[in-house]
């Protein structure tokens, strides 16, 4: 599968972001931050099932302590030898053995079994170091993390998107009875107090996200999954579900979708013609570049999918001008997938 051998970017784990690389309007993003040593990448070179339904995850659980570290629990349980493989495979064993603090998203044999049955492989080690590197990365969070401290909103993992350096987030929805991950892995085991961190069982190993990931993830863009939906050939959707491209989304919220259509005079979404939808979407899509908040710099000339400029002026907070002169506010920036960065506004820009 090409997925395997796609992504051979190098792992910056000594990199740490500025400050202004967040808002605390991301979801939990700023209420812990990366660590500042994560683990040292020694390497040369990124459904719930059936099986998991009686596991208990209808609560908070209660914690398991256990003298060993990360590296000791999972190289001592047999339904963790995969995972434990692809640490060390990793160059992870090591740094995972000494005092730290993390939060580790455990996905147990059966998982990457079916993983693995998706990529077409059947070894962990087949797939590249630097790509395991940031799959492995983006089961860990900095800091302990026990059940109950999950609320809906996004975090970021350890695992940096490679052009950006951005730390990738994960969408967490939380409700009385499960805690999902990007609207596809449960946490469904919990929670094991190793000497180094915290573990928590999932149901199936956590792919890197997409932006079309968050779009489906995120009640957010419910209004602008509708739009990308209405699409006969799927193509705009495709296209942000691309692991080798990079973007920027302006995201409108579900507000700025509603609000549109009364200026279009259109009764609902389904009265707009396709072509015309298309148009509109594409004129939120900045391809081959990632733009995050610190890029978006005063009279900056963002050239869109349609070809239509969308020029950033920050004079009152940073806005986005269309081709109409019409302005749209950014309302939260540096929601980091692998294949870009969104950025949420408060209304459609419209082409020319």
């Amino acid at each position: 599968m090409v997925i395997v051998c796609l992504f051979t970017y190098p792992i910056f784990n000594s990199c740490t972001p500025s400050d202004d690389d967040f808002l605390p309007s991301i979801g939990e993003v700023n209420d812990n931050p990366p660590d500042d040593n994560p683990p040292d990448d020694n390497s040369d070179d990124d459904n719930s099932d059936d099986d998991n339904s009686d596991d208990d995850n209808s609560d908070d659980g209660e914690d398991v302590e256990t003298n060993q570290t990360l590296t000791a629990y999972f190289r001592d349980n047999p339904e963790y030898s995969i995972l434990s493989t692809a640490i060390e495979q990793i160059g992870f064993s090591a740094a995972l053995d000494n005092p730290s603090s993390y939060t580790f998203f455990a996905p147990d044999n059966s998982a990457f079994t079916r993983y693995l049955e998706s990529l077409g492989i059947n070894d962990v080690r087949n797939i590249s170091t630097g790509l395991l590197t940031q799959i492995i990365q983006y089961h860990m969070l900095s800091g302990r993390r026990d059940r109950s401290d999950f609320t809906t909103g996004y975090t970021m993992a350890l695992a940096r998107e490679f052009a950006s350096q951005g730390n990738v987030n994960m969408y967490i929805a939380k409700n009385e009875n499960t805690i999902r991950i990007n609207n596809t892995v449960e946490i469904i085991g919990g929670n094991i107090q190793a000497t180094n961190g915290t573990i928590l069982k999932v149901s199936e190993v956590i792919a890197l996200p997409t932006i079309a990931t968050f779009i489906q993830s995120d009640p957010q863009f419910a209004e602008l999954a509708t739009v990308i939906n209405r699409e006969t050939d799927n193509k705009v959707f495709e296209l942000l579900g691309l692991l080798d491209r990079d973007f920027t989304l302006l995201a409108p919220n579900n507000t700025a979708f509603n609000e549109v259509l009364t200026e279009l005079e259109y009764p609902n979404i389904d009265a707009v013609p396709e072509a015309e939808l298309v148009n509109i979407l594409e004129n939120h899509i900045h391809p081959n570049s990632i733009k995050r908040q610190n890029k978006l710099t005063d009279n900056l000339m963002m050239v869109m999918k349609n070809e239509n400029n969308v020029t950033v002026t920050n004079a009152d907070g940073i806005e986005f001008l269309d081709e109409n002169q019409r302005n749209s506010k950014l309302l939260t920036a540096n929601i980091q997938a692998w294949n870009g960065v969104i950025h949420i506004v408060d209304k459609v820009l419209l082409p020319r």
